[in-house]
C-alpha cells in the first residue's frame, strides 16, 4: 500500500520539496546582499548559479513519482486549459463529432434492430412463418379451426402457435381511469413455442385458452410491467379491467421478449378464446358465410390469425409443410363453397401454404423501410465523412494561428516529442468528448428511431 500512500500525499511533499528549493534560493539572495551586492543583482546571481529552479523541482519530483503518468496527466491539463480558452473552436468540433458520430450509431442501430437482428429467443432459426403462396407472411391470415386441426396433425417435432394483430385495448386497474395499451390475442402455446420463460408468475397454457372453457388471464410485458406497475412483485393475481372485462394478471414475461412483430410490442397477452368477450374486431377477412358478430372461435370463414411454427427437426420441414396444405384445402373447399363469385371459386384451389424463414420475425418493417434505412445509412455515412474533414479544417486552422506559440516553446527548449505528444493529446481529449457526446445523440437516436418508424407499421385502434 505505499504506492497509494504517495499517491495521497504526493501534492503535500511537492509543496515542501518547492518550499524548500525557494528557501535555498532565497538564503542565496541574502548572502549575496550581505557581500555588498543590491537585491536585483544578488537574485540574478543566485538564480545564474543555482540554476533553472523549475527544472530542478522537476527532477527531484521524479525520484518519488510516476514520471510518464505525470507527464501524460501534465499534457492532459495543459490541453484542457487550451480548450477551455477557445470555446468556439472546441463547441463546433464537439458539435461536429457528436452529429457525425450519434447519426451513425443511431441509423446502425436502427438498421440491425430492423434488417440484420434475430428474435430475442432460443433457437430462432428454428421458427418459421406460415404464408400463403400469393401473399407475404405478415398479410396471410387463417382462421382458428385451422389452428385448431393443424395444432393436432402436426408431425411432433413441430409445434404451431397463433396470434391476432397488436392492436390497442382499455385497461383500468383498480381506481385508476382507463389507458390505452397494445394487447394482443394469443394461443395458449404462444410462449411454449418462443420457448421463452416468465420473469414472474407464469405465462398462458393450453388450459387457458381451452374453446369450451378460456380464462380471462393476461401477461404482461416487462416493460409494462415496470411502468404500470412500478415492478411490484404483488401484481400477480391482481385483478384489472380489458374492455370492460375483469381478468387476473397471471405472469410477466421476460425482459426484451415482444413476440414476432419489432415495432409493435405488446404490452399485455391475453388467451384466443377471450375474442369475443373484449369484442375484438379487426384485421380479418370473412366469407359470405361467417357472422362477424358471433364468437369467431368456431367459425371457418373469417380469417384474423397469422401462424408461427417452431421446427426442431429441420428434415421434418417437408412433412411439416404437406400436413399444413391438407388441412389448408379443407379450409378452401368450406370456402369455396361459400363464395358466390365464379371466379373466386375457380382461384380458390391455387392458394398453398408455404413456409417462410422466421428468426427476424414477421417482415412488416423490413419491407417497408428496408430501402429508407440504406438511404439514411448512406446520408449519414455522408455526415461523418463531411464531419471529419471540418473537424481537420478546424485543426489545421488552429495550428496555423498557433504557430507563434510553438516557436516560443521550441526556443525555451521543449522538444518536438513533447509538442506533438501535447497536441495529440489535444486532439484525443476532444474526440474522447466528442465520442461521449456522440454516444447520447445515438442513444436519443435508437429510442426515438424505432418508435418513429412503427408508426407506419402498427395496427390501427379497435
Amino acid at each position: 500500500m505505499s504506492w497509494f500512500k504517495q499517491l495521497l500525499t504526493r501534492r503535500r511533499r511537492y509543496d515542501e520539496l518547492s518550499a524548500a528549493i525557494h528557501e535555498h534560493l532565497d538564503e542565496k539572495i541574502d548572502d549575496l546582499m550581505d557581500r555588498g551586492m543590491t537585491r536585483e543583482q544578488a537574485q540574478r546571481t543566485a538564480r545564474r548559479e543555482f540554476g533553472n529552479a523549475t527544472r530542478i523541482e522537476e527532477r527531484s519530483r521524479e525520484v518519488w513519482q510516476w514520471s510518464a503518468i505525470e507527464s501524460v496527466w501534465a499534457d492532459i491539463k495543459y490541453a484542457l486549459r487550451r480548450l477551455c480558452k477557445s470555446p468556439g473552436f472546441t463547441i463546433t468540433a464537439l458539435l461536429t463529432l457528436a452529429l457525425g458520430i450519434g447519426a451513425n450509431t443511431g441509423i446502425f442501430t436502427l438498421l440491425d434492430t430492423v434488417l440484420l437482428k434475430s428474435l430475442p429467443v432460443p433457437h430462432p432459426e428454428q421458427l418459421f412463418l406460415v404464408k400463403k403462396n400469393d401473399q407475404a407472411a405478415e398479410k396471410s391470415r387463417f382462421s382458428y379451426p385451422l389452428f385448431a386441426r393443424l395444432e393436432q396433425q402436426l408431425p411432433s417435432s413441430s409445434d404451431i402457435a397463433a396470434m391476432s394483430w397488436t392492436n390497442s385495448i382499455y385497461i383500468a386497474n383498480g381506481s385508476e381511469p382507463q389507458n390505452r395499451v397494445n394487447g394482443q390475442l394469443v394461443s395458449g402455446n404462444y410462449f411454449q413455442v418462443f420457448e421463452t420463460h416468465p420473469a414472474l408468475g407464469r405465462l398462458l397454457t393450453r388450459d387457458d385458452d381451452n374453446e369450451l372453457s378460456g380464462s380471462p388471464v393476461a401477461v404482461l410485458s416487462y416493460g409494462y410491467w415496470q411502468r404500470s406497475f412500478a415492478s411490484d412483485p404483488t401484481a400477480i393475481g391482481r385483478k384489472i379491467s380489458i374492455n370492460g372485462v375483469p381478468f387476473s394478471i397471471v405472469g410477466v414475461a421476460a425482459r426484451g421478449f415482444f413476440g414476432a412483430r419489432e415495432g409493435a410490442e405488446p404490452d399485455l397477452w391475453m388467451p384466443l378464446t377471450m375474442q369475443s368477450d373484449i369484442r375484438y374486431a379487426a384485421h380479418y377477412s370473412n366469407g359470405a358465410s361467417a357472422d362477424i358478430s358471433k364468437p369467431w372461435i368456431p367459425q371457418e370463414n373469417i380469417q384474423w390469425l397469422q401462424f408461427v411454427v417452431r421446427v426442431k427437426d429441420s428434415s421434418v420441414v417437408p412433412e411439416t409443410i404437406a400436413v399444413m396444405n391438407q388441412q389448408y384445402w379443407e379450409d378452401l373447399e368450406l370456402q369455396k363453397q361459400s363464395e358466390q363469385s365464379l371466379q373466386q371459386r375457380h382461384d380458390l384451389p391455387k392458394h398453398r401454404l408455404a413456409l417462410e424463414p422466421g428468426q427476424q420475425g414477421f417482415a412488416t418493417l423490413r419491407r417497408e423501410f428496408k430501402q429508407p434505412l440504406f438511404l439514411l445509412m448512406g446520408m449519414a455515412a455522408m455526415v461523418l465523412l463531411i464531419a471529419c474533414a471540418n473537424i481537420a479544417n478546424l485543426l489545421l486552422t488552429r495550428a496555423a494561428a498557433n504557430e507563434r506559440a510553438v516557436a516560443v516553446q521550441l526556443s525555451m527548449g521543449a522538444s518536438r516529442g513533447r509538442l506533438i505528444r501535447q497536441v495529440l493529446t489535444e486532439c484525443l481529449l476532444l474526440s474522447t468528448c466528442g465520442g461521449i457526446l456522440g454516444i447520447a445523440v445515438a442513444f436519443w437516436c435508437t429510442h426515438v428511431l424505432p418508435k418513429w418508424a412503427s408508426t407506419g407499421a402498427t395496427s390501427p385502434h379497435w
